[in-house]
């Protein structure tokens, strides 16, 4: 479902408990008990370019939650800001792992040089086919 989200795709799943408790249903995708049930969202959406589309931008939103670089930043952000403290009252009593932390700190900073790099890129590719 997430990877659906991600691909832009519209999710019509089973409501297992997993994908009954993200799909928000008609809102970022579609819970069916059945095949018929399933054809019918299918032939609703074929009738509705417009209902699509407002699908669509609510999946893209709920993806955002699921993409590589947001699950990076939390995990990041949780061993930085909330496990670093802790560990740093460690080491004073004792604890050897300043290495780590290290390590997170320069991942961190190289992630956020290298989405700066990507959209200064995509921005001059961009002005170049303008001018194209």
């Amino acid at each position: 479902m997430t990877n659906a989200w991600l691909a832009g795709a519209i999710p019509i799943v089973y409501p297992e408990p997993e994908y009954a408790r993200v799909v928000r249903h008609g809102i970022n995708g579609f819970l069916a008990y059945s095949f018929h049930e399933t054809v019918d969202w299918i032939k609703l959406l074929a009738r509705s370019p417009e209902y699509v589309t407002t699908i669509q931008r609510a999946a893209s939103d709920a993806a955002v939650a699921f993409s590589r670089d947001y699950i990076i930043d939390q995990w990041v952000g949780l061993l930085t800001q909330e496990v670093k403290p802790s560990y740093q009252v460690w080491l004073r009593r004792g604890g050897r792992f300043n290495r780590l932390f290290g390590y997170l700190s320069r991942y961190r900073t190289q992630r956020q040089n290298e989405r700066f790099f990507y959209k200064t890129k995509q921005l001059q590719l961009e002005q170049i086919s303008l001018k194209t």
